[in-house]
């Protein structure tokens, strides 16, 4: 046999593009390919991509065996190897869908401009494909296998409107393996315009299996999750009927597994209306003066004598500028532009992200963060060999969540999570930033591989698990270490990604973009988040009362704190009231600007203290586990 490896790069600020070399072959692979089939009889395409390319030559050439790796990390040789050589069977499933055409995606239309209209709603991924019946080259869930597998459904257990439904799977081959059960969402007579031909609701991988071997598993869901948004009302529905749950091994094999009869509409709840002209919000209570006739510190507060809005209660203006402004530092000293010179822990490891702001006279940490998303990233890309760092050199580099997610296995990214927290713990940092759970709109997303899927239940699932792997231990205790889940939202493409224009229906919003990370925080409630760049229908995300305090916090009831993302250009005066409680990595004429504002009553500074004991709770956390 001979294998053809296929390779593609992407990142911060680059798209692909719908050309040759990038999402489609380039000439020179493709006569590499050419070749290879006619001097080879077994030809096997090994794509070692970023994300969802073109494979119209599956349909041209006689290719014999298609893998798709995504990007594995630094053990990815040995991976493949154990499944080229039959040593191990694949179970993976896709977490995109692979279109016949680019221009066959609902997206292809609005991706990479400035203004960016979300015509397609919620008819996104394999939703789209459904709805207008259009055959994918490979459908969403599917994978192969050295081995077959059979199911057989035993009787569903409905309890209100929570449903668990057992699956026997028996492998039917000669190989061992492992198969992913997914169930699918389904109203038959659904108005196509309002809601999808079907949708994910659930999903469960079966340990390895013998040949002959069987096990069960069981598929548990709330038929609330499946609900609909509608705008109207800002309400989520069920519309009464009959509802049919599909169970197989992938989307366009699934079969009819249980029917469940709704004899009316039901609203599950109703919700504030994302970016409703509300009245402006009231600032916070501005906190009493401390009784203490001494200086209260974070020991006092560890120690139970005291709290955080006491010591909060303390700052000055200007310590409280500095605590909601990050730092990167040179000599100690906030710097404009550059990551990776490390602050107060330098000479343990240079941070490659930055600190939070620290003091002695109020006994408050440095708490460092480092940038992922496959591990733990430390320095900067291209340093010179002079700033080479032993623990850096010992942070593993772990596959990407895209090939995470193709595992379909929440434990394992778990277990990917704790060993992000163990490395974290090796070079003394803190804050990990990831996961990102932005869903895959388009292949053609430079960031792709640092998102799971275009399904916002699977992202959901998986960057939950990811994160309790993070910030808890084996044993269910907290680790002291936190995650930012990233980045929200609708941060879907990388053009223009500082300043660009987001149109979206709040249905699609709601159904779509914001699910993964609803579910991320009541499933596993993150410490911290960071708000993206863009902006969404008019406003920067960073400064979204209605996103980042209406939804994150009284809808979903996130306790953590809200970063930027790096040098966002939006206006860090409206931050605080907001919702966003670090500016990231806070420039010097920053502070400046901020501390003006403080000093002439246009920022309160009661919404400062607020963002300030958010602050200082992950401070604590950090605190009590060490």
């Amino acid at each position: 046999p001979c294998v053809v490896t296929i390779g593609r790069n992407a990142g911060e600020a680059e798209d692909l593009k719908d050309g040759r070399g990038s999402f489609r072959l380039h000439e020179q692979e493709k006569r590499l390919l050419e070749d290879a089939c006619r001097n080879f009889d077994n030809v096997i395409v090994l794509l070692n991509t970023c994300g969802v390319i073109d494979t119209s030559f599956m349909d041209e050439l006689p290719v014999k065996g298609l893998v798709h790796t995504s990007l594995l990390g630094e053990v990815s040789g040995l991976a493949v190897a154990d499944v080229l050589s039959g040593r191990v069977s694949p179970s993976g499933k896709t977490v995109d869908t692979g279109a016949k055409h680019y221009y066959d995606y609902s997206t292809t239309d609005c991706f990479g401009t400035f203004e960016v209209p979300y015509r397609e709603g919620s008819s996104v991924g394999y939703r789209h494909f459904d709805d207008k019946a259009i055959a994918p080259r490979y459908p969403f869930g599917f994978g192969l296998s050295y081995t077959t597998f059979e199911m057989e459904f035993g009787d569903a257990s409905v309890d209100g409107t929570r449903v668990q439904l057992p699956v026997t799977v028996r492998n039917t081959g000669s190989c061992r393996g492992a198969e992913v059960v997914q169930a699918y969402f389904a109203h038959p007579e659904r108005d196509p315009s309002v809601e999808p031909l079907k949708q994910l609701c659930a999903f469960a991988k079966t340990s390895a299996l013998a040949a002959g071997a069987s096990e069960t598993v069981v598929l548990d869901f709330d038929v609330k999750d499946r609900a609909i948004y509608d705008e109207a009302s800002a309400s989520w529905v069920l519309t009464g009927g009959q509802y049919v749950v599909l169970v197989g091994g992938s989307s366009d094999t699934a079969a009819a597994a249980v029917a469940l009869d709704l004899p009316r509409t039901v609203v599950s709840r109703t919700v504030n209306r994302f970016g409703e002209k509300r009245p402006a919000a009231k600032p916070a209570a501005a906190l009493p003066e401390t009784p203490f006739a001494v200086t209260v510190t974070m020991e006092d507060v560890l120690t139970g004598i005291a709290t955080v809005e006491q010591v909060v209660a303390q700052f000055t203006d200007e310590e409280l500028v500095s605590l909601v402004n990050g730092r990167i530092f040179n000599g100690g000293y906030a710097v404009s532009g550059g990551t990776g010179v490390g602050g107060v822990k330098k000479g343990r490891v240079d941070c490659e992200a930055g600190e939070f702001w620290s003091s002695e006279k109020y006994g408050i940490p440095a708490l460092t963060c480092a940038d992922g998303p496959s591990g733990v990233r430390l320095g900067n890309f291209g340093d010179p060999l002079s700033k080479f760092n032993a623990i850096a050199a010992r942070m593993v580099s772990w596959p990407c969540a895209t090939a995470l997610a193709q595992g379909w296995d929440p434990k394992a990214a778990e277990c990917f999570g704790r060993m992000v927290s163990e490395e974290m713990a090796a070079a003394d940092i803190d804050g990990w930033l990831a996961p990102g759970v932005n869903i895959h709109r388009n292949p053609l997303c430079g960031r792709n591989f640092e998102y799971f899927s275009e399904d916002p239940l699977l992202a959901g699932k998986l960057g939950a698990a990811v994160v309790r792997g993070v910030q808890t231990k084996a044993d269910g205790s907290s680790s002291g270490r936190y995650a930012t889940v990233k980045h929200f939202c609708t941060n879907n493409q990388e053009y223009h990604r500082n300043e660009e224009m987001n149109i979206v229906a709040e249905k699609a919003l709601r159904e779509i973009y914001l699910k993964p990370f609803e579910i991320v925080v009541k499933e596993s409630q993150p410490h911290a988040l960071m708000s993206s760049y863009n902006q969404i229908n008019g406003e920067f995300c960073a400064a979204s009362h209605s996103l980042l305090t209406g939804i994150l916090r009284e809808e979903w009831g996130f306790k953590g704190l809200v970063m930027t993302d790096w040098w966002t250009i939006s206006d860090k005066r409206r931050h605080p009231a907001a919702g966003n409680d670090v500016v990231m990595p806070g420039m010097a004429h920053e502070w400046e600007d901020l501390l003006a504002a403080v000093k002439a009553g246009k920022v309160a500074r009661a919404d400062l203290q607020r963002s300030a004991v958010r602050i200082l709770n992950v401070v604590l956390n950090r605190m009590k586990a060490k």
